[in-house]
C-alpha cells in the first residue's frame, strides 16, 4: 500500500495538467444522493452535510486527486478537531494547511475542495493547500461539537396500483384472471378471455414482469418450414408449417401418399411464448426448434423415392430371374455391372427404409444417384446360357433354311441335310489381371457357337444376312477361310459369340424371338 501512495503525488500532477481549471467545490453523492457542482466555501459546505457517521467501507472505497490549491487561510472549522492519521508521509490536521505539493483523497462519496488552476505559470513546490480529505471518514465518522443542520433527501413514490391478478392455463402459461369478491370474504377467479395484460398507463393494475421469447428458426433444413408468430411477448402464438415447394410425410402413413391432397397426417406444429420460452419446442441455442411430429421434404423428394422404390423391386426380380438362369459371369466388365447393380440396390433399400421407418429422407441428389445407378446396371435375361443344345439349333435352323422351311418348333428343324455345317459350343476366355487383395484373375470371357462350314461362301448369318447372327441373340461373329473350292472337307470356320459386359442377353430360341 505504501509503495502505490508513493506514486500517488505523480499521478494527481498528471490529471492536473491534463484536466485543467475545476470548480472549487466538487460535491458527489452515490447511492441515490444528490449529484451537484458547488463554489460554495468549504466550510459552508461541509456544515451541510449530514448527521454523522457519513461514510463506511459498505460502499466502498473510491479514489480521487485534488489539484493544485491557491493559498487557502481560513481557520479548521469547530467541528473538524479529528487529526487524520499519516497520509502521503504527512500527519495533519483537517482543515488546516499543508504545504505538501499534491494531495490524494481516499473514501467513499467524499467531498473535496480545489481551487482552479493559476493563469500564469506558478513553481510547483511550496504551494499551500487546503486539507480537505474526509479519509478519517472511513474509520466511521469524525465527531463534532456543533449540529448538522437537516437535509432532505429525494424519496420515491410507491405505485398505489394493486398487482394484476393471474392463473396458469392447461399448459402452465400465465394469463390474466376476472375475479369477484364473494360473502364470507372468499374470492372467484376466472380466466379472462383476452388472457392478456393492460400495460398502458391507464391501467387499474400493474401486470407481472414476463420476459419476452426470443426469434426462432427451424434448426434443420430451414428452409423447408415456414415459421409464424403473431409476436415475441409472453402468450404469443407460433405456427410452423411445411412451405409451398414441401410436404409433410410421416412413418405412420404409407408413402404412397406422400405429397397427396388426401394426406391425413400431422400438418403443422403450434407453440406459446411462456415468460421467455416457447412451449411446445425444444429451443437449441437460443434460436434453434426442433420440432417433434412434424417432417417436411420436398415435393421433388417425395417423387424421386417414388421412383426409385418402383425400380429397386423391379430390377430386383429381374436379377432373381436371370440369376435361376446360371448365366457365367466370368467377364471382368459383367462382374462390375452385377456388382454395381447390388450395391445401388442396398443403397435403395437402405433409404427407403430410413425414410418410411425414420422419416430420414436422402437428399435429391443421392436418390437420383441410386435411379441412375438401378437403371445403367439394370439385368434383364432374355434369351438362355449359351450351350451345345443353342449351337444345334442354329445348325438345324441353317439347313432348313436350304429347305425353304419356315419352322415353328424345334421339331420342325430336323430335317435332311444339303450342305454340311455343324456347331458345338466354344469359349474365349483371356486373363487380365491380377487381384492381390482378393487374390483372384479378372478375366475376359465370352461364350458362343463354333461352327465348320462346307459352304462355297463360308459361313452363313452375317451381319448383311437375312437372318443374321443378330437374329439369334449374338453380339459379334467372327470368319476364316479355309478352302473356296467345292468339295473340300471344310470351306470355312465361323464363330459366334454372346455380349462379354451382358452375358443375360444370351441365346434366342426360335419361339422366343
Amino acid at each position: 500500500m505504501k509503495q502505490w501512495l508513493s506514486l500517488a503525488p505523480a499521478l494527481a500532477a498528471w490529471i492536473a495538467a491534463t484536466v485543467g481549471a475545476k470548480p472549487l467545490v466538487d460535491r458527489r453523492w452515490s447511492k441515490g444522493f444528490l449529484h451537484q457542482h458547488s463554489a460554495q466555501p468549504a466550510d459552508a459546505l461541509l456544515q451541510q452535510l449530514p448527521p454523522p457517521p457519513w461514510f463506511g467501507f459498505a460502499g466502498g472505497t473510491m479514489a480521487s486527486t485534488a489539484y493544485p490549491l491557491a493559498t487557502m487561510t481560513t481557520t479548521p472549522s469547530p467541528f473538524l478537531a479529528t487529526t487524520l492519521p499519516s497520509f502521503l508521509g504527512a500527519t495533519t490536521t483537517l482543515g488546516a494547511t499543508t504545504t505538501e505539493p499534491w494531495l490524494t483523497s481516499i473514501g467513499t462519496n467524499l467531498d473535496w475542495a480545489y481551487a482552479p488552476a493559476p493563469a500564469t505559470a506558478q513553481p510547483r513546490p511550496q504551494r499551500t493547500t487546503r486539507v480537505l480529505s474526509a479519509q478519517a471518514f472511513l474509520f466511521g465518522g469524525i465527531p463534532t461539537t456543533t449540529p448538522f443542520p437537516k437535509t432532505t433527501f429525494p424519496t420515491t413514490t410507491q405505485d398505489p396500483r394493486p398487482d394484476c391478478n393471474w392463473t396458469r392455463d392447461s399448459l402452465g402459461i400465465v394469463i390474466s384472471a376476472d375475479c369477484a369478491q364473494l360473502g364470507g370474504g372468499l374470492v372467484t377467479c376466472v380466466a379472462s378471455r383476452n388472457r392478456t395484460f393492460d400495460r398502458s398507463k391507464n391501467a387499474t393494475c400493474i401486470a407481472p414482469s414476463l420476459w419476452n421469447c426470443p426469434s426462432v428458426v427451424v434448426a434443420e433444413r430451414p428452409f423447408d418450414y415456414k415459421v409464424t408468430v403473431t409476436g415475441l411477448e409472453h402468450d404469443s402464438a407460433l405456427h410452423v408449417t411445411c412451405t409451398q415447394y414441401t410436404a409433410p410425410i410421416s412413418k405412420h402413413i404409407p408413402l404412397e401418399d406422400w405429397g397427396k391432397k388426401w394426406y391425413n397426417g400431422t400438418r403443422a406444429q403450434n407453440g406459446t411464448c411462456s415468460n421467455g420460452t416457447w412451449i411446445g419446442f425444444e429451443v437449441f441455442g437460443g434460436f434453434g426448434l426442433k420440432l417433434h411430429g412434424l417432417n417436411c421434404v420436398s415435393y421433388e423428394q417425395i417423387e424421386l423415392l417414388k421412383e426409385m422404390k418402383h425400380l429397386m423391386l423391379w430390377t430386383e426380380q429381374k436379377l432373381q430371374e436371370a440369376e435361376a438362369m446360371n448365366f457365367k459371369w466370368i467377364d471382368a466388365s459383367a462382374l462390375l455391372r452385377k456388382n454395381s447393380l447390388v450395391h445401388a440396390l442396398g443403397w435403395a433399400h437402405t433409404c427407403l427404409d430410413k425414410a418410411v421407418n425414420q422419416e430420414d429422407v436422402a437428399s435429391k441428389w443421392d436418390l437420383q444417384k441410386v435411379i441412375d445407378a438401378l437403371n445403367s446396371n439394370v439385368i434383364i435375361a432374355r434369351g438362355e446360357p449359351p450351350s451345345q443344345a443353342a449351337c444345334e439349333n442354329i445348325q438345324n435352323h441353317f439347313r432348313n433354311q436350304q429347305l425353304n422351311v419356315t419352322p415353328s418348333t424345334d421339331d420342325d428343324l430336323q430335317a435332311i441335310p444339303l450342305v454340311d455345317f455343324k456347331c458345338s459350343y466354344a469359349v474365349n476366355k483371356k486373363a487380365l489381371s491380377w487381384d492381390w487383395l482378393t487374390r483372384t484373375t479378372s478375366y475376359w470371357f465370352r461364350d458362343g457357337c463354333m461352327c465348320e462350314s462346307r459352304w462355297t461362301k463360308l459361313c452363313p448369318f452375317q451381319i448383311e444376312h437375312t437372318p443374321s447372327y443378330k437374329f439369334f441373340g449374338f453380339d459379334s461373329a467372327e470368319e476364316k477361310e479355309v478352302s473356296s473350292s467345292t468339295g473340300a472337307g471344310v470351306n470355312g470356320l465361323c464363330w459366334y459369340w454372346s455380349n462379354p459386359t451382358h452375358p443375360e442377353w444370351g441365346f434366342l430360341r426360335d419361339a422366343k424371338r
